[in-house]
């Protein structure tokens, strides 16, 4: 009976989200501040550029507004908003919560507000205390780049919630996603609120920590290479290693640092929430520092192959501004720490990106890549 679902936050996730409730049948209506981005969803335009949106959009349109009214008849609403870092390294609920006030000021009573967006431990049961909604944390596990695909494949789902009901409710709308499939239905557990926000966290956490000891296997090989004592290739070891059930193959593979909206955020999120309750994350302190480390290491490699010290006048193309394949997002983006330590260094810097406005190619017919002295994809 719950068929009129709203989604509040209409960015790359929210926008996702709503297009795959779309599929599953659902009444759908969303929310968002921003009027460019409402217009174009409301033109069925992709605003965000991830695979499968402009297709979806064209197939599964839906109304999207700035006005909260539209809201009105939503039995169950999503909020997935941004939650930028604080200076401390936590997360800032400050848009979850104007989304909760303005759910209050239009008298909008719906039977659960589902919190997707990524929250620091203790945050929804402070919210269930300060507002009269039934609070569910059901946080989204995806990459950019494929959220389509990861909001249809999960793995698992996390629902964290204390009341029964409002778990049933959750639970039957990812029933019903996953039933899009034909496959047999992930595993849907029900947590404590804070039990999900900590798992949440944990997750990328972990990951991390797995590039991080990937990239260490790579610079090991690196080093024996350049004093000649052997050339071992680290997609070898990793290769081997990643057999063992206990390990795995995903996300052990060594190159640049990890970057993006959400790896770096959540591994200092967590080891500041550990902090607070007196406990040490060396681990943390530890990945963070080394995927700091991990520019270095690549403009070591660069003065190693040119055989210089420095990097003055030296002509360098980089070939990708984004922090991953198949995304526009340039926030965090390893690539451009590189380009950032290769200028102190001295090289003349020139990042090269099709898929990203502020670094295309004025005039696509410039022969950047013949007149450089070094090419880095």
């Amino acid at each position: 009976n719950n068929n009129k679902i709203g989604i509040i936050g209409l960015g790359k996730l929210g926008l996702c989200y709503s297009l795959v409730l779309k599929m599953a049948g659902y009444d759908v209506v969303g929310v968002d501040i921003n009027k460019e981005t409402v217009e174009k969803i409301n033109n069925q335009e992709d605003p965000i550029g991830e695979p499968q949106v402009k297709e979806l959009l064209e197939s599964y349109p839906f109304i999207a507004s700035t006005n909260y009214n539209v809201l009105k008849e939503s039995e169950i609403i999503f909020i997935v908003v941004p939650t930028p870092s604080t200076t401390e390294g936590n997360f800032n609920d400050e848009y979850i919560r104007t989304a909760l006030v303005k759910l209050e000021e239009e008298n909008i009573k719906p039977k659960v507000v589902n919190i997707v967006s990524t929250v620091s431990p203790e945050t929804c049961y402070k919210l269930s205390s300060d507002y009269r909604f039934n609070i569910t944390y059901n946080p989204s596990l995806i990459a950019l780049g494929r959220i389509v695909n990861d909001l249809l494949h999960p793995d698992f789902i996390m629902i964290g919630c204390d009341d029964k009901k409002s778990f049933k409710l959750i639970e039957a709308i990812h029933e019903k996603i996953y039933s899009l499939r034909n496959k047999d239905k992930p595993k849907i557990y029900n947590a404590s609120l804070i039990e999900v926000e900590i798992a949440k966290l944990a997750l990328n956490v972990f990951v991390t920590q797995k590039i991080n000891f990937a990239n260490i296997l790579g610079e090991i090989c690196e080093r024996l290479h350049e004093e000649n004592i052997a050339s071992p290739n680290v997609d070898n070891i990793t290769e081997m290693i990643g057999n063992d059930r206990r390990i795995g193959h995903q996300y052990l593979k060594s190159g640049m640092a990890f970057g993006g909206p959400c790896f770096p955020r959540d591994n200092t999120a967590f080891a500041v929430f550990a902090k607070e309750l007196g406990v040490s994350a060396i681990s943390c302190k530890a990945t963070d520092s080394n995927n700091q480390y991990q520019s270095m290491r690549i403009c070591h490699r660069i003065k190693k192959i040119l055989n210089r010290d420095n990097l003055k006048g030296v002509k360098i193309v980089l070939l990708g501004a984004t922090y991953k394949p198949n995304t526009n997002y340039t926030g965090e983006s390893p690539s451009i720490w590189l380009a950032k330590d290769l200028k102190d260094y001295g090289a003349e810097v020139t990042i090269i990106d099709e898929n990203v406005k502020e670094y295309k190619l004025d005039n696509p017919e410039d022969d950047f890549l013949h007149s450089s002295n070094l090419v880095i994809i």
